[in-house]
């Protein structure tokens, strides 16, 4: 049932992704309400679902590469949902709907990756630390986003191309301070994550992924404190956002098919 309420899910999503494609092909289209209606649609699916296989293995669904996909990109959604009528950027869901229905499609079709497991007995510490790692990645997703967004619109300036389509687009400078500010409450979360996951029991702990996710958190920082003392330009601030999150999520596969402790059994 959570697998079929994940594929009624990639409908409204492929209905904003394609209102995504047709804002930029008309260059002066204005935000739709449609398109907000349809990611939310996909997100209440999404949410029904990820609670039943919750309920049915017992505990937040985690725990093999199928839940982590789904569990990544209901992240992503959420930090758009939450974070983007606070920042007044409706743009952003014409980035998220094509990254979500993309990964939910990798997770639906990817044969072998949904094998039920249990997560090992450690309580409430390893839930926190995978789910706050993952919630972590889709805060510094939607930056990377805002980033694009930021790229796109200084480039459209500078090129002086597209004027109906810069009438739409939110204002440069507010661009910049949404990336700055959703990458440091991602690095927050990543923060917390990594402290719930230093409390687990030594023999989980794999140095190949602390090394990975240590890299990440003070790549973030550097990062954040650069920007924030002016040490990085907006564009070279938000490149960096765009080229770290993508390493990050080209590389999250890789590195956890490597690590021991985060492969769970039966």
């Amino acid at each position: 049932m959570d697998r079929l309420l994940l594929a009624l899910a990639c409908l409204p999503y492929l209905v904003a992704s394609g209102y995504a494609c047709y804002f930029w092909g008309a260059r002066h289209v204005a935000p739709s309400r449609l398109s907000l209606y349809a990611i939310l649609g996909g997100f209440a699916l999404q949410s029904w679902g990820l609670y039943l296989r919750g309920e049915q293995i017992g505990h937040c669904p985690v725990t093999n590469l199928y839940e982590t996909l789904t569990f990544f990109s209901w992240a992503l959604v959420l930090n758009y949902v939450v974070l983007g009528p606070i920042f007044r950027v409706s743009l952003l869901g014409i980035f998220t709907a094509p990254m979500v229905l993309l990964i939910n499609l990798i997770a639906l079709l990817t044969p072998g990756i949904d094998v039920m497991r249990k997560l090992p007995p450690y309580g409430a510490y390893l839930e926190m630390h995978i789910s706050l790692s993952l919630l972590a990645y889709g805060t510094l997703g939607l930056s990377a986003m805002a980033g694009v967004l930021y790229l796109i619109t200084n480039h459209l300036l500078k090129s002086r191309t597209g004027p109906n389509l810069l009438d739409r687009l939110p204002p440069i400078g507010q661009m910049e301070q949404v990336s700055w500010r959703v990458a440091f409450f991602g690095w927050l979360l990543l923060t917390l994550g990594l402290f719930f996951g230093f409390g687990l029991p030594t023999e989980k702990l794999d140095i190949v992924k602390i090394s990975w996710s240590l890299f990440f958190w003070g790549f973030y920082l550097v990062l954040i404190v650069g920007r924030k003392m002016a040490k990085f330009g907006p564009a070279r601030f938000c490149w960096c956002c765009v080229i770290g999150f993508s390493v990050l999520l080209l590389s999250f596969w890789g590195i956890n098919a490597l690590t021991e402790s985060h492969r769970f059994h039966l």
